[in-house]
């Protein structure tokens, strides 16, 4: 038998959950391994003293308070989890926009340079940002509910980031929209 074999039917043997030949084999090596035979005595004496100590009773509505603090963290986790699907989702919006703006070499800055481009994705973009205040209002409402003020004042800075992105995107549309008439005039 081997070490680490032995100190696993140690661990049965004071469970109770040994077979008689399993505890001949565990005996015979514990005489031959001085290393053994001290963990099984240590882990004897550990097991008396554990047994012997007194039970402690939880403090009353433990288990309402542990629970109620795994459900605030699960909304703070979904909370923070859909705001970072929320932002990525703008930040892919915005870069699919932006890119054909910022690269007229591309193969599509010819019709980036476009008048009707330029206003469909400014309407495409007021769409956006309108669907997410409408999802971010909701959000904050329902976060309101379910949290209190700290889950509003974060969904509220999630509605100020976006109303950046938002004035961002429509200063470069702007920036396109006079390259365009300077060129045409």
């Amino acid at each position: 038998m081997r070490c680490p074999e032995a100190s696993e039917l140690v661990s049965q043997r004071l469970d109770g959950a040994l077979s008689a030949e399993a505890d001949a084999s565990l005996a015979e090596h514990l005489g031959e391994c001085p290393d053994c035979s001290l963990e099984a005595e240590m882990l004897s004496r550990l097991d008396m003293f554990l047994t012997s100590a007194p039970s402690v009773a939880p403090a009353p509505f433990f288990a309402q308070r542990v629970m109620a603090r795994v459900q605030r963290r699960r909304r703070w986790v979904a909370i923070i989890q859909g705001g970072l699907v929320l932002l990525l989702a703008m930040a892919v919006c915005q870069s699919a926009f932006l890119l054909p703006l910022l690269s007229p070499a591309s193969p599509v800055g010819g019709l980036a340079r476009s008048s009707p481009f330029i206003s469909a994705m400014a309407g495409l973009l007021v769409r956006v940002v309108g669907l997410a205040s409408t999802l971010l209002g909701a959000g904050a409402r329902l976060g309101e509910a379910l949290v209190g003020a700290p889950a509003y004042l974060a969904l509220a800075g999630l509605m100020l980031f976006a109303a950046v992105l938002a004035l961002v995107w429509l200063k470069a549309v702007g920036r396109a929209s006079l390259a365009i008439a300077r060129q045409t005039s």
